[in-house]
């Protein structure tokens, strides 16, 4: 298990036990509070250079909820938070069988416990690890996981790769004239016009986009990032957003998006974000060379759109197709296409937020082993 994961658990561990939490961590403060309706006792706690809060209940005198801020990549700071409900006695000690997680005021996690065993038979050998099989870690690391443990448990499903910060793959490859990608497993695009920049999604972490920041200022001294555009608002995508935004950039992305952001820019960042709505199409040539944007129907985000570089003839889509990567979703590739279609785009090349390299349109389906089933969009006659 990685470092990051490791943090992360440890953590979630610790949130999700306000008894044992309460047993170990320092008391700093405790007062008096109402929650829901109900007398409640606040106790302010530090463990692990952390700061948490437990409410206790007037009534029942068990812990009502848990909490802790960390970090998040698209609102800076944010809650986590358990609350806890169901309490039954095991063996002499309570134990909640019913628990509500929540990211701000989200709720992200529900979990029915349907049995506690307290000191199981087979103790011995579910921690029969040795200390020295174990691998040394990285403390750093594992700091990180711990200090945004919501989104790396979140991420889980994702595999290893949302593990990392990314920062050690940042590379800038030309792929057309004054195109560049950043390869990696969430690819961004780089387009370059004589008055600037502009920069397609902004990968993972905000850790990642400082680097890349720091390798495009070394290139481009003298030109400003003028466009970020977010192809889609999931957060493997746009996680490194805000310190491009920071640079002063103009946020681009889906007007069915913009509701989402405008509040979180608006909430948590100190400055005034431009924030440019993409209906069915817009033009843009701020940075001296025209990019379209163009909405994409499909059932894998609701405001989906690619940018298109008209010079080059160049798409650039993410998720839906991955340049010279096996087809894994044909659904979603057949939204690409019928949106192709739709808009009349004439497109020579496809750069992806995944795969490598350019792939050739049309695109050569007739050897994967997914059937490939063309869709009319709603509407199309």
């Amino acid at each position: 298990m990685e470092s990051s994961r490791i943090g992360a658990n440890f953590k979630d561990l610790w949130l999700s036990n306000p008894v044992i939490l309460l047993a170990y961590a320092e008391q700093r403060a405790v007062s008096n509070g109402d929650r829901s309706d109900q007398r409640v006792e606040l106790h302010q706690l530090t463990l692990e250079d952390t700061e948490w809060l437990v409410e206790i209940d007037g009534a029942s005198g068990l812990p009502a909820s848990a909490s802790t801020t960390e970090n998040d990549p698209h609102r800076g700071r944010i809650e986590n938070r358990i609350d806890f409900s169901d309490w039954r006695d095991v063996d002499g000690i309570p134990f909640p069988f019913r628990l509500e997680q929540f990211t701000g005021d989200r709720l992200v996690r529900r979990e029915i416990r349907t049995a506690v065993t307290v000191n199981p038979e087979n103790t011995e050998s579910l921690l029969a690890f040795v200390a020295s099989e174990l691998p040394p870690g990285d403390p750093a690391m594992r700091r990180w996981g711990w200090d945004m443990s919501h989104i790396i448990l979140k991420r889980g499903g994702g595999g290893n790769i949302g593990n990392f910060p990314q920062i050690d793959n940042v590379a800038i490859e030309e792929i057309a004239p004054g195109i560049y990608l950043v390869p990696s497993t969430h690819n961004n695009l780089i387009i370059e016009g004589p008055d600037g920049l502009a920069l397609v999604d902004a990968s993972w972490y905000p850790e990642r986009s400082h680097t890349l920041l720091a390798r495009m200022a070394e290139r481009w001294p003298e030109k400003p990032i003028r466009y970020l555009f977010l192809t889609h608002h999931h957060i493997d995508h746009t996680g490194g957003m805000r310190p491009v935004i920071e640079t002063g950039a103009s946020v681009v992305t889906s007007e069915k998006n913009a509701g989402y952001f405008r509040e979180v820019f608006e909430s948590t960042m100190a400055q005034i974000v431009n924030l440019v709505e993409v209906g069915q199409f817009l033009s843009l040539d701020g940075i001296g060379r025209e990019i379209h944007a163009y909405d994409v129907y499909t059932e894998h985000a609701d405001g989906m759109i690619a940018a298109y570089v008209p010079d080059e003839k160049l798409l650039f889509n993410a998720d839906l197709f991955s340049p010279n990567r096996p087809l894994q979703f044909s659904l979603w590739f057949d939204d690409l296409m019928n949106a192709i279609d739709w808009h009349g785009i004439d497109v020579e090349k496809h750069v992806g937020g995944h795969g490598s390299g350019i792939a050739a349109h049309p695109v050569d389906v007739s050897g994967h082993t997914m059937p490939v089933i063309r869709r009319l969009e709603i509407g199309a006659n």
